[in-house]
């Protein structure tokens, strides 16, 4: 106990002033606070009766008042949120969140404090529905209950929040649709983010009247048309739509010009093209200069090329057009996206070569082109990206011929050619000083002797070269490849003993026979043992 006290007394000189500023009645609230829950002795050990409750930890007082106007409580309580929280009727913030074993529903008292500014009960286990209470606070600029177990509907009231700024319910069990009257806030226009909810129905077109700063709706169960977010006039820098039921045509989408910065559309049922007053905008220069993440990812119905206007946004760090229906050739103008990190294109219907050019990314940490109709090779110039070598992604193509000795110079994060019509050596793939996590260059007519392979020993996690025409024996390094999890050699022409004394970390048992058949001569554990 008294190694407790002189840490305290360290921490928190005013104990020693004798001067005490906390206000008896808030004192007492809290000790009672702290006293409900079922682990008084373990928490909040700086809340000593003796001491000036204005030091206590995670306890903000008025300078002037010496009234409770900040409490914070993140120190794993155990229980539920105490009534006697309304007695603390200066409190401007509150912030009880990531305490996982915090239980039940919000209590009455919370709608008592109507000095709030900020709620924050996030990352909890707080159950029970959504209070309509909370409308009580109208002083309230943010509400946070995110990363709970909240049930029932969205109240309507919540939108008589005189001054919100945010609104977070994300990450819950919510259902219903979004209220009516969202399309009615009084003051500012807050951040609306109800993702990861079991929410349905249709948009109310009422909140095409509001100018939303961020929407955040991906992951329920929405229909229909979200168009209504879509307008030149809004200053939204985030839209995410993602994982819906929506249904609308993009050409009629309007953007904010100036101010978007996230788009993600992906994963619904959405058609038609990518609008061309917005790319007529960009090709001028006009709008989108912020936009740094356009998601256009799994709707089906999206058709036609990859629009100029797309290498006007230069300040893009994301490009993911996968799982649609685009067409046409891989665009040069991608080259102009300086700032791009990763560049997915992957299941379309892209056809011609790969653009040399592309190599000219000096952030890009990704590359996907798979499960196109691309034909070609290779760009040598993959083999001198001026930056780190990025994952190169190009299985389910059309591509042939021989892979350039350039790419020797690169450490690539991943390489994934599977299902193309390479030929000739892969060995330059193969090297103990690189640290490769992905090779797969199965499915191919590739050739060359396995021999002479290195292979990273703390990096290496999946190797398939199945399928191909790769001789040779297996070499006995393999097995320093300590991190090795998938491994297929088979369809080969290999030949030799399979080596043993693996030392796999996260394999306890050592690979089956599904990843050595089909070799005319090896031979070992598990295929049938070597003739003597």
């Amino acid at each position: 106990m008294r190694q407790l006290l002189f840490f305290i007394f360290f921490l928190f000189p005013g104990f020693l002033s004798g001067a005490e500023r906390c206000h008896p009645s808030d004192k007492t609230a809290l000790l009672k606070y702290k006293n409900s829950f079922a682990n008084p002795d373990q928490i909040l050990l700086s809340w000593q009766p003796d001491f000036d409750c204005c030091d206590w930890y995670g306890v903000q007082c008025n300078e002037t008042t010496n009234r409770v106007i900040g409490l914070e409580s993140s120190v794993r309580l155990n229980g539920t949120i105490p009534s006697v929280i309304a007695d603390l009727t200066y409190l401007r913030t509150l912030r009880l969140r990531k305490n996982p074993f915090l239980v039940g529903e919000i209590p009455p008292a919370i709608g008592k404090l109507t000095n709030l500014v900020s709620l924050d009960l996030s990352w909890n286990n707080i159950s029970g529905s959504v209070p309509a209470f909370l409308a009580n606070l109208k002083k309230l600029w943010f509400l946070d209950l995110s990363f709970n177990k909240l049930s029932g509907t969205i109240p309507a009231s919540l939108s008589t929040f005189p001054e919100i700024i945010g609104i977070d319910l994300s990450r819950n069990q919510l259902t219903g649709s979004i209220p009516e009257s969202f399309g009615h806030f009084q003051g500012t226009v807050p951040t609306l983010v109800l993702s990861h909810n079991k929410l349905s129905g249709e948009i109310p077109a009422s909140l095409g009247d509001m100018n939303f700063a961020r929407i955040l709706i991906s992951r329920n169960n929405f229909s229909g048309s979200a168009l209504m977010f879509f307008k030149a006039s809004k200053t939204s820098d985030t839209i995410d739509i993602s994982r819906n039921n929506f249904a609308f045509d993009f050409s009629e989408a309007s953007f904010m010009e100036q101010t978007l910065v996230e788009l993600d559309i992906s994963h619904n049922k959405i058609w038609g093209s990518i609008p061309s007053r917005i790319t007529d905008c960009v090709m001028l220069q006009r709008c989108l200069p912020y936009l740094q993440t356009l998601r256009l990812r799994k709707n089906p119905y999206l058709v036609g090329e990859i629009p100029p206007a797309i290498g006007k946004l230069v300040n893009l760090v994301t490009l993911e057009l996968s799982w649609n229906n685009i067409s046409g050739p891989v665009p040069q103008f991608l080259a102009n996206l300086k700032n791009l990190w990763f560049l997915d294109l992957s299941f379309n219907k892209l056809v011609g070569t790969i653009p040399a050019s592309l190599s000219f990314l000096p952030q890009i940490l990704e590359i996907d082109l798979s499960r196109n109709q691309l034909t070609g090779s290779i760009p040598d110039s993959f083999g001198h990206f001026p930056g780190k070598a990025p994952s190169i992604i190009l299985s389910h193509n059309k591509l042939s011929g021989q892979i350039p000795t350039s790419l020797n110079n690169m450490d690539f994060s991943r390489v994934m050619l599977s299902r193309n019509e390479f030929s000739g050596d892969a060995l330059m793939f193969f090297n103990a000083s690189k640290t490769t996590e992905i090779i797969d260059i199965s499915r191919n007519s590739f050739a060359f002797n396995f021999s002479r392979a290195g292979f990273m020993h703390e990096t290496l996690v999946t190797l398939d070269i199945s399928h191909n025409k790769i001789w040779g024996t297996i070499p006995s390094s393999i097995t320093d490849a300590i991190l090795l999890q998938n491994l297929n050699v088979s369809y080969n022409r290999l030949c030799g003993k399979i080596p043993s004394d693996w030392n796999l970390k996260y394999r306890s048992q050592p690979f089956d026979n599904s990843s050595y058949i089909h070799n005319p001569c090896l031979c070992g554990s598990p295929l049938p043992p070597c003739k003597p």
